[in-house]
This record gives structure tokens, sequence and C-alpha cells, in this order.
């Protein structure tokens, strides 16, 4: 499961990374002085694996070195100051890179508001967001369980697909929410809430696993906003307790007791979803498939136009961040993409 992103709220608003720094001065204490005449030398701390600090600093490595190497990939680098920030070698880079990080990643930009349906800030990521004005087309991405609104760009598949799109892109961050209305939070009303923010003319949603169910959901509650979806591996047919458990998921207690799951289910409501550019994949080992033949068997009887793949693999992200492409362009094809 992803971990919290503390320190992505000081990406893109100096207003916040304001904020975020007078956090790091606080935490430095009496531990500055320390921290700033040992700044140079080689960190003790334990790293996590396979990550922009390790890359940049291994053993016995100066901490100058692993700076350097995280300087270039900033978003992926974040959760680790985080995790370090009790190491004053840390407080002490952290500190100086502040300052930087409100002003980092030209494509990608991550913003912390607050929101009226949740009563607090969130967190979320817009990639290609337009200098000036609000952008004529956007594709609302929401992620899969236990992971985040920068899983995909941390991905190095992942992030090469989403730079290659030239659309704004909007990734919120849901928790476990499983983006629905709950005692948990209003998450549906927070993508509502989000859109009117970004004010794109046009919008698409997409979304995988958890966030397939989510965007499928939120497009046929409100079928007027979006032109187009796309699902990776979308838990089409959820929550429904008559698929067996290899071809199914736990039901989270926000969909309440099973004689109320029928009305958080999507496949009620696909028929909303004439008129739209419909794009789904699954993949053969996948526990969702039967799923998404499903939402593609009803789609046919219908007689509403999708596209419907199967490729090899599992439910896991290496099947998402491989579809990513071919998805992105289906959405960005005729009247729904980028002018």
């Amino acid at each position: 499961m992803e971990g919290s992103e503390p320190w992505t709220e000081a990406v893109s608003d100096n207003r916040i990374a304001a904020r975020a720094l007078l956090k790091v001065m606080a935490s430095l204490g009496g531990g500055g002085k320390a921290a700033s005449s040992s700044l140079w030398r080689p960190a003790t701390a334990k790293m996590p694996a396979n990550t922009p600090w390790t890359r940049g600093q291994a053993k016995g490595h100066s901490l100058k070195r692993a700076l350097g190497s995280a300087f270039w990939s900033f978003p992926a680098c974040l959760r680790q100051y985080a995790t370090l920030v009790n190491d004053n070698v840390i407080r002490a880079s952290a500190f100086l890179l502040l300052p930087m990080l409100a002003v980092a990643g030209d494509q990608l930009e991550v913003r912390s508001q607050m929101f009226v349906s949740l009563g607090r800030e969130e967190s979320y990521a817009v990639l290609n967001a337009p200098q000036e004005g609000k952008p004529e087309f956007a594709i609302l991405f929401l992620h899969g369980a236990g992971r985040d609104h920068l899983t995909l760009w941390r991905h190095p598949v992942g992030r090469a697909a989403l730079e290659k799109s030239p659309s704004v892109m909007v990734f919120p961050r849901g928790r476990l929410s499983w983006w629905v209305n709950s005692a948990e939070g209003r998450y549906e009303d927070f993508l509502l809430e989000l859109m009117d923010a970004v004010g794109a003319r046009r919008w698409a949603a997409a979304g995988w696993s958890m966030g397939g169910y989510g965007s499928l959901r939120l497009v046929t509650r409100h079928p007027e906003r979006f032109a187009a979806w796309g699902g990776l591996l979308a838990l089409a047919d959820f929550p429904n307790g008559d698929y067996p458990p290899e071809q199914n998921h736990s039901v989270p207690a926000v969909f309440g007791p099973k004689p109320n799951w029928a009305e958080w289910n999507p496949m009620r409501d696909v028929g909303r979803l004439r008129g739209k550019r419909l794009w789904f994949l699954t993949a053969a080992r996948a526990f969702d498939r039967a799923m998404n033949e499903t939402l593609s068997r009803r789609l046919k009887e219908l007689d509403i136009a999708h596209e419907f793949r199967l490729v090899e693999g599992g439910h896991e992200l290496k099947v998402v961040v491989e579809a990513l492409d071919p998805m992105l362009r289906f959405l960005e094809e005729g009247d729904n993409g980028p002018k």
C-alpha cells in the first residue's frame, strides 16, 4: 500500500511551499547547527531500495551526490524526504531544496487545496497544465486501491506514456474511498468540485482497478459531464456477490450491507454510456476479467459501441502502465481530444 505524501504539497503553490518550509524549520529545532556542519558527510540513514535516493547514494557515497541525482526526479523522491525527516542531514537538505521544489516540474504539478466537499485540504496532480486560462480538454484519472495520485508518474513505463500525451490530465488522491460519497468522505463530490476548479470544457474519465470502478460509476452518474471513458482492470461489475471469490474483490465497508450493494454498482446504469467513446482492457489472469466481459456483453446487448481488449497478465500495475499509451490515444481521438 502506498504511503502518504506529506511533501507533495510543496511542489506547485508557493504559499503551500512556504508552509512546508516552516514545518521543516520547526523540525530543525536545536539540531540545525549540527545538520549544516555535516551536510556533505556520507549519510548513514537507511534508504528505501531502488529509489532516486539510492540510485544516487550507494553505501559510502556522499549526500551531495544523492541530492544531485534526486534533483532531476523530485516527484519520485518526495516520499524519501518524509521517511528520513528525523535525520538532521535530510532536514537540512530539505530546507535547502524546498524553495526549488516550489517551481520544479514543468509537466507535472502537485497541488493541495481546501475542498468544501471533504471539509479539508487534499492533494492532486495536474499534468500539462496550461500556463494561462482553462484547458479545453482534460482527462480525470483515478488511481487504484493502495496506490495514489503519483503512482503512474513514479513508474518509468507509466511516466514515459504520460509524457507522450499532450492532454491535460488530473490525478486526484482518493485514498481508499472507492471514489464514492460515504462516511469516509464525500469523494464523488470531491471529484466534481475538482473538475469545476480545473475548469476544462470537455472531459474524459479514466482509471484502473478501484479507479476503473470509480470513473465508470462517475460517468454513468454524470453522463452530461463526460465525452469518453477508459478503464484498465476496472472492477466494472462491483460490488456483486454473484462472482466466485477468485473472480471477485472483497467488498469494503463503505458499501454497507449486501442488500445495498446493487445501488453502488455502475452496471445498472450502463445505458447512460450511449454516445460516449468507450475503451477498456483486462488481462487473461486478472480476477476482474469476468466483470469486464460482463460489461462488454451488456454494452453489446444495448448496441453501445465500445472497444474491449484482452491482454496477457494479471491484475497488476505492469498491465496498467503498458496499456496507458493505447488508452490515452483512444481518449484523445476525434472530437474528444485536445485541440
